[in-house]
């Protein structure tokens, strides 16, 4: 709900600059990280052991790295004849990647040492402070609040949750000392690398939609990509579904194949239970969309809504490819997926080239949809060669009658004269009851699944 907020208290076409900027910091991110939070989870819950060793050379390394990509980004940035204030602004935005990718790497041993619930908090601290300040201050000064707030207050959050981080890891893991290890970090960069170029290809065509569009359409194209980042911004929020799962799941992936013990029944698992509620929710945001929509924003709502339905049946798509693209990268099957995401980039680029003149923001989201179907489609066959997995004709079967009681529900539902929360809120639950009753799940295992730090 602050997101919104924002956008609505500064305009769409300027949080649709900010969109772009923001979108370009992530970009360009593989410079900053290089595939070494990916690397180290799965390295570290193979090698428990190694985590304080590694802890102060990698943050030395990453360090130099941070330096690189600000470099980089603004650099690029340059050429694409951005001016003096979208500069300013991109600065501090690459500041907070820096922040934030080094919580998310430091976040990164806590997962592989398996302190779950401890990763789980500190993962919601910078929002919750995020929220708060950005609450306080649209509480208390909404008339003078400005975009260049919302990136100030990220920097506050980030900065704070670091400082936890530390202190949390430090007391799980041993004192870390920063020390720069040539030999070592040449090293890490070597067996990185293909986590760096799989996260590169895979921003791309996650990310370079936002941009292109502000490029491409120069009378409107930050307003487009403020209507896009209305809807957009659902599909991230409920993207938090599966990568929550793909957190989870890569030290578990990685320390069941270095043991030889079967995965089949937990990635079966896993993608059940993502997939369930994501079912509710697809199904719900297509049939109440423009309510929705109404709710949050004060304009555009009409273009929104529509780039809504449209954009959130990616959002199966997407958590497919959390859970069968952690499995690959568990099992070291990264030139293969790189292979994949280079494919799923060049489609993404080539559609977004045909559809945006077209139908603008629209046709971005046409594009990022049919580019994470082709992805999950692929990811989901390789799995099944590679891992020789049954094809289970009673679980599609189950999946199959669950969508159209989905659909049916949720359009039934959207008929309805009382209030659109409450019906939404039925239909959630609904879809919920009626997967426990086709035994799609069993409450034991989800509580295995979950089960806290060891």
């Amino acid at each position: 709900m602050i997101e919104p907020a924002v956008q609505n208290t500064v305009g769409t076409a300027e949080y649709g600059l900010y969109n772009t900027l923001f979108s370009l910091s992530l970009l360009l991110n593989i410079f900053l990280d290089f595939g070494i939070t990916n690397f180290n989870n799965r390295n570290i819950s193979q090698n428990r052991h190694l985590v304080q060793k590694h802890l102060g050379s990698i943050l030395s390394l990453r360090m130099v790295l941070s330096l690189v990509y600000i470099l980089v980004t603004l650099t690029v940035a340059f050429c694409i004849r951005y001016h003096a204030v979208q500069f300013q602004m991109l600065i501090l935005l690459c500041f907070n990647q820096v922040l934030l990718s080094t919580i998310l790497y430091l976040r990164s041993n806590l997962a592989a040492l398996q302190f779950f619930r401890t990763d789980s908090i500190i993962s919601i601290t910078d929002r919750i402070l995020l929220i708060l300040i950005t609450g306080a201050l649209l509480l208390f000064d909404k008339q003078d609040y400005k975009i260049e707030y919302f990136i100030y207050t990220q920097s506050v959050a980030y900065g704070v949750t670091l400082f936890i981080t530390l202190i949390v890891l430090g007391k799980k893991a041993g004192t870390i000392k920063p020390r720069w290890n040539k030999a070592f970090n040449l090293m890490i960069l070597k067996k990185s690398f293909p986590f760096a170029l799989l996260i590169l290809l895979m921003t791309f065509y996650n990310r370079i939609d936002v941009i292109m569009l502000e490029r491409m359409l120069p009378l409107d194209g930050a307003l487009q990509s403020g209507i896009y980042a209305q809807a957009y911004r659902l599909l991230e929020a409920s993207n938090m579904i599966g990568y929550l799962f793909a957190v989870l799941l890569l030290p578990m992936f990685s320390h069941m194949l270095k043991n030889n013990n079967p995965v089949e029944s937990l990635t079966k698992l896993s993608f059940t239970i993502v997939f369930i509620p994501v079912v509710a929710v697809v199904s719900i945001c297509f049939f109440y969309n423009y309510k929705i929509m109404s709710m949050l924003y004060h304009n555009h709502v009409d273009q929104s809504s529509v780039i809504l339905s449209i954009i959130m049946i990616s959002l199966a798509c997407i958590c497919a490819n959390y859970i069968f693209g952690t499995l690959l990268t568990a099992n070291g099957n990264l030139k293969t997926l790189n292979r994949l995401a280079f494919m799923g980039m060049v489609v993404n680029i080539v559609l977004n080239a045909i559809l945006i003149p077209i139908y603008k923001a629209k046709g971005a989201a046409i594009a990022g949809t049919l580019t994470q179907l082709c992805m999950a489609v692929a990811q989901l066959i390789l799995v099944h060669r590679l891992f020789n997995f049954k094809t289970d004709v009673t679980l599609l079967l189950k999946f199959c009658i669950l969508i159209v009681f989905a659909i049916g529900l949720s359009y039934a539902s959207s008929l309805l004269t009382i209030p659109w929360i409450l019906s939404a809120g039925m239909v959630f639950t609904a879809i919920l009851l009626f997967a426990f009753l086709l035994q799609l799940f069993k409450l034991q295992q989800v509580k295995l699944l979950f089960r806290g730090d060891k």
